[in-house]
């Protein structure tokens, strides 16, 4: 038993000997390759001034020139940016005064009368309604009143009898609807007695 403790004690204290040596050296080799990489850092990144660089007289000569036709070129952008900014404050103060008149501003027709074969030909949603004798206007068989104005349009009901006696077919665009109004010669407060109270939609 002593020889197997020894033996797993001798395993571990060289593990651990082996970890500690290997760390040391990847440690040394590691910044050794940081101290590198940083001296090619700051050489790369060192200021232009304190470099040192002999210059040729005639590379003097030629740079000169150079720097005389970059002056120039740059002048000629800067004119050029210039016109250029000028040509577009130009439109923008012309679109900022541009107002667009109210009569071109597209509108949604009010509802309108069509006729029983246009009904439910625009793909809209189909919607009975009910228009009794005392001028009320609810769903088919609700008794929950609508506003005549914001469904049908008060002009319309003028129009019962175009097309047939007692239904009447109006097309509200701004909600996509059709509507078909049937009339009934019965008062709203006889059909829904205890509903007088109730408020237009």
């Amino acid at each position: 038993m002593n020889n197997i403790v020894k033996t797993g004690l001798s395993f571990i204290f060289g593990a651990v000997c082996g970890g500690i040596v290997a760390y040391e050296i990847s440690k040394r080799k590691f910044s050794e390759r940081l101290e590198t990489e940083l001296a090619k850092a700051r050489e790369m990144y060192h200021p232009v001034e304190k470099r040192k660089i002999s210059i040729d007289p005639e590379c003097k000569k030629e740079s000169f020139v150079a720097e005389e036709s970059d002056k120039e070129e740059k002048e000629k952008r800067a004119a050029e940016e210039k016109e250029y900014k000028n040509y577009s404050s130009f439109y923008k103060a012309e679109s900022e005064e541009t107002v667009v008149p109210e009569s071109d501003i597209p509108k949604v027709p009010k509802p309108y009368v069509i006729t029983p074969e246009d009904y439910g030909s625009m793909g809209y949603n189909e919607v009975s309604l009910t228009y009794y004798a005392d001028g009320m206007l609810t769903e088919e068989g609700k008794k929950k009143r609508l506003s005549i104005k914001n469904t049908i349009g008060e002009e319309n009901i003028k129009h019962f009898g175009e097309y047939s006696q007692d239904a009447l077919y109006v097309r509200n665009e701004e909600k996509e609807i059709d509507y078909e109004v049937l009339k009934d010669e019965r008062v709203y407060s006889d059909v829904f007695p205890n509903n007088t109270g109730d408020k237009k939609e």
